[in-house]
């Protein structure tokens, strides 16, 4: 049966001509290319290109100093040296081939398991570089144990899946101890009672399992020892059941160190509620809770406060919405992101939108193509006013000038993050600031003379061998000369400065394990906390005119946007302005440097041999092979049996370090078919294969193909004790050259699971043979919608058509469980086909929990009910889809209902179905299968 299952797979691999084997996907687009060079360590190999420099410099002794940290944490050593891959912006980190699937913002890093391979995008701060770095790290040595573990017991060690929170906690835990946000998000949900158990914990995916991990190993560590972090996730990969792990690491049962976590959060975190405030007592712009939402962030406010405008991830995608701040009523969406080539992301993590003086613009930046771009868009319209293109890798946080002629914006260039202007009449661009360090969130004084920003700039000499950074100030910086002022003393986190009447500077920082808004009085030197909520406010604005604020507060297991009026500040006399030190990491002093040059060593490798006399070998067998930057990929997947010319196999090169992919091929597979009871074909097919496919953008790309296949036929004869006799008199030989091209769109959100939730997705190709002895012609056009009814359920609908011609056309099948499921497999078939299918996905049963005789837990099983139209005919019949309608004629027609249980790697899936001709029903089937919904 499994070898069934994979050539059932390697047919559709090795069949092109054939387009039931298209597939959709969205596009991962290099849009440069990379001049990667490496620089050895002692432990370390590190990538990087142009402009990278000064990145390699500070990575390697971060790299080096974790390295030891954690050789003794984890207490193994490394005979080879890891390869790190360096990019200098998230855009390019978005690039890599180093994986295949698409990245999107929120990773900020990942390790490949199979090679070792840290990959790192620099973001602008070189604490968060710090950060991801050694959290890469922890997980090398996380697999590496992991897999020595596999090595050594592989049949039983794939059974137990260690919990997420095990592997992302103890990597937050180990590269930054307690920080911040962890704090701040651990307290929302203690207060709010949302935090789950140490138990329950093992089913959550998501920021949660970093955050609440990161809090487990610090419980674990203040309360028996630093040295037990190691030690219990080595126990745990031995042992194989978190349960047996805790026992024997702690010396109580799960269900005692739940009871003892549980204990320490309250004891640590309600009594902070006596001392903070909740946003329960303001007005509330949205309410995640209740929309489905989770980030409502960087709201803007209109001038004269009547208006608020922000970002929000309400539809499973980001838009920007307008708000009125008096009523709370919706006004407009602004803008749709993720859906269009303009919009793919609107940086939702390190958001921006502000208003012009007049509010009738906003401006924010976005991810386009191939980079960001500065949008200008109407608010009274929703159409964008200009869109602009610069020579930078990223750039965020765009704010108009009073006057609404110029535009300050940070812009990441060559690992540099740097305060720029942009000139709107003159489409100039200026940058103001050009150094290493982490230059953010600009802003214009109400003069429109100086520029606000925040950094961790501070004094440095041209020979300095250290890198000092991670703590902020405010600056200003004169727009006629360049000079730059500090305005407050350093603190961990500054963000968002706005000063009013060059006296008042108002900015979000860290206070006490919270972020809040604070009031700063520049001429005496004052601090005064306007807001102390208990989490964090994220972002903020304010219309001096109307003494209002709009704050993005983090509350209840989500960011919502809430009003706040400035008359409630209070001075505190307590609070110091504890000036935080920086960070130092002493640069590294390596020169030699060589040119990357691809050289391929194996991914990945399944399957299995055996021998059986006389017949000799035969076996399955997949491979993959790649170069480090997965820019050259070698694919083999054989069926052998006794020799190769009695095999079926194909070995695929893919070119992939360009915009346009291309993908060679070599293959041979055999098909067999009765064609009556005693009578049947084997049918040998050698041939090579020549794909490119060039994207248009992340959601369009075209595809473009030639193929030549020899085709060897056989008749076969079956005796009456089932052994087949050739008659090579009828054998037949036939080549096939044909050309292919298609055009695939696919813009839709999918769940974890890759199930559709929203939007569109088509493809439309042609396939023609051309100059040799096969005469075929095939079209495929296959539509499909999603509309998200509510956060739960989905309706999808599919329109599908074929068509083939030509003396050697081909057969479509319909019937069955992928198509009109009211029919057996194969009932109908013809050269043509089409078929509309409208399917309503809903929840049914979200959790069943069985006792006896075994513990079992079952969730999320789904529900579907359809109905699907269509037929499959041949010849010259004209189609008449009704007799008199809604009675159907020549059109097949079902309805039914089924229940889908995910597996992780398929579903499986039951269907129940009538057929039905509109006027009755009749005939039901059973449909039963793995798969995925269309």
């Amino acid at each position: 049966m499994t070898k069934k299952i994979f050539f059932l797979f390697f047919l559709l691999l090795t069949t092109p001509y054939i387009l039931d084997a298209y597939y959709f996907g969205k596009n991962k687009i290099q849009t440069r290319s990379y001049d990667f060079k490496i620089v050895e360590s002692q432990h370390f190999r590190i990538f990087f290109y142009s402009g990278g420099e000064e990145l390699f410099k500070f990575a390697v002794p971060v790299l080096e100093e974790a390295y030891e940290e954690y050789k003794s944490v984890f207490g193994i050593d490394f005979d080879n040296k890891i390869p790190v891959i360096i990019y200098n912006s998230p855009k390019h980190f978005q690039e890599t081939n180093v994986i295949p699937q698409l990245i999107e913002e929120g990773v900020g890093g990942f390790t490949e398991i199979f090679k070792s391979r840290v990959v790192v995008p620099f973001t602008g701060s070189y604490r968060e570089f710090r950060h991801v770095l050694r959290h890469e790290l922890v997980h090398v040595f996380q697999y590496r144990i992991i897999m020595g573990k596999l090595r050594s017991s592989l049949i039983t060690a794939t059974v137990f899946r260690i919990p997420l929170w095990v592997m992302e906690g103890m990597a937050e835990y180990l590269s930054l101890g307690w920080s911040r946000d962890a704090e701040s998000y651990i307290r929302d949900l203690a207060i709010n009672n949302k935090l789950p158990s140490v138990e329950e914990l093992g089913y959550y995916g998501g920021y949660i399992v970093y955050k609440e991990g990161q809090l487990i190993y610090k419980y674990v560590a203040e309360n028996y020892g630093e040295e037990k972090v190691g030690e219990f996730f080595n126990i745990l990969v031995f042992r194989r059941s978190l349960d047996e792990a805790i026992k024997k690491c702690f010396g109580i049962t799960l269900e005692e160190f739940d009871k003892r976590f549980e204990e320490y959060v309250k004891k640590n975190y309600y009594p902070l509620f006596k001392e903070f405030d909740s946003p329960s007592g303001l007005k509330e712009i949205t309410f995640h809770n209740k929309d489905a939402s989770y980030m409502n962030v960087a709201p803007a406010l209109s001038s004269d406060g009547s208006r608020v405008a922000f970002i929000t991830d309400r539809s499973g995608r980001t838009n920007i919405v307008l708000y009125s701040a008096v009523s709370g009523r919706k006004l407009k969406t602004l803008v749709k992101g993720a859906k269009t080539p303009d919009f793919e992301n609107l940086h939702m993590l390190r958001p921006g939108v502000n208003f012009s003086v007049d509010a009738k613009r906003i401006v924010f930046s976005a991810q386009s193509g191939s980079g960001d771009r500065i949008y200008i868009v109407n608010t009274e319209n929703g159409r964008v006013e200009k869109s602009i293109k610069l020579d930078v890798d990223a750039i965020y946080t765009p704010v108009f000038s009073p006057s609404g002629k110029f535009i300050a914006f940070v812009g990441i260039k060559n690992s540099r993050s740097d305060i720029y202007i942009y000139d709107l009449e003159s489409d100039t661009t200026i940058q103001l600031t050009n150094d290493p360090f982490d230059d953010r969130d600009p802003y214009f004084t109400d003069d429109g003379e100086n520029v606000l920003f925040v950094s961790d700039r501070v004094l440095r000499h041209k020979n300095d061998t250290v890198f000092i950074f991670g703590s902020y100030a405010i600056f200003k910086i004169n727009l006629k000369d360049r000079s730059i002022e500090r305005l407050t003393p350093y603190a961990r986190e500054l963000k968002n400065p706005r000063l009013i009447q060059d006296t008042l500077l108002y900015f979000i920082r860290d206070y006490r394990g919270a972020l809040n808004v604070f009031e700063y009085n520049i001429k005496t030197e004052k601090l005064y906390i306007v807001t102390r909520f208990i989490s964090e406010v994220k972002d903020f604005d304010i219309a001096p005119k109307t003494n209002r604020m709009a704050l993005s507060i983090l509350w209840d297991g989500g960011y919502d946007i809430y009003i706040y009026s400035l008359t409630d500040t209070k001075e505190v006399k307590s609070i110091q302005w504890d000036e935080s030190p920086p960070m130092l990491v002493k640069i590294s002093l390596l020169e030699s440097q060589k040119k990357y040059s691809p050289s391929f060593s194996l991914d990945w490798v399944n399957g299995y041999a055996e021998y059986m006399y006389p017949y000799g070998f035969s076996g399955l067998m997949a491979l993959g092979l790649s170069d480090e930057l997965g820019d050259h990929e070698i694919t083999v997947i054989t069926d052998l049996y006794q020799d190769i010319l009695n095999s079926q196999f194909e070995i695929t090169y893919s070119y992939l370090p360009r915009r346009t992919d291309y993908i060679f091929s070599i293959y041979q597979y055999w098909d067999f078919y009765y064609i009556s009871d005693f009578e049947a074909y084997l049918n040998k097919n050698l041939g090579v294969e020549a794909l490119l496919s060039y994207p248009l953008s992340r959601f369009r790309r075209f595809e473009f193909g030639l193929n030549f296949e020899n085709q060897e036929r056989h008749f076969l004869v079956e005796d009456i004790f089932g052994n087949f006799y050739e008659i090579p008199s009828l054998r037949e030989t036939k080549n096939f050259l044909g050309v292919y091209l298609a055009h695939v769109f696919d813009n839709v959100l999918y769940s974890y699971y890759s199930d559709p939730l929203d939007g569109t997705r088509y493809y439309i190709g042609a396939t023609k043979s051309v100059f040799l002895s096969t005469d075929l012609t095939i079209g495929v056009l296959d539509f499909r919608h999603y509309i998200r009814l509510a956060k739960r359920y989905v309706w999808a609908n599919r329109f599908t058509a074929k068509y083939s011609t030509g003396r050697d056309s081909i057969v479509f099948t319909m019937g069955g469980p992928y198509d009109l499921r009211g029919y057996e497999y194969g009932e109908l078939m013809g050269n043509k086909s089409i078929l509309f299918s409208s399917e309503l996905r809903v929840p049914f049963i979200d959790k069943i929990k069985i006792a006896f005789p075994l513990p079992l837990e079952i969730g999320g099983i789904r529900g579907v009910v359809f109905l699907d139209v269509g037929n499959a005919w041949s010849g010259g019949m004209k189609l008449q889809p009704f007799d008199k309608f809604p009675r159907l004629k020549d059109l097949k027609g079902d309805v039914g209902a089924g229940i889908r249980l995910e597996l992780g790697f398929a579903k499986l899936k039951i269907d129940w179905a009538k057929k039905t001709n509109f006027v009755s029903v009749y005939d039901h089937t059973w449909q039963i299968s793995l798969g995925r919904d269309f």
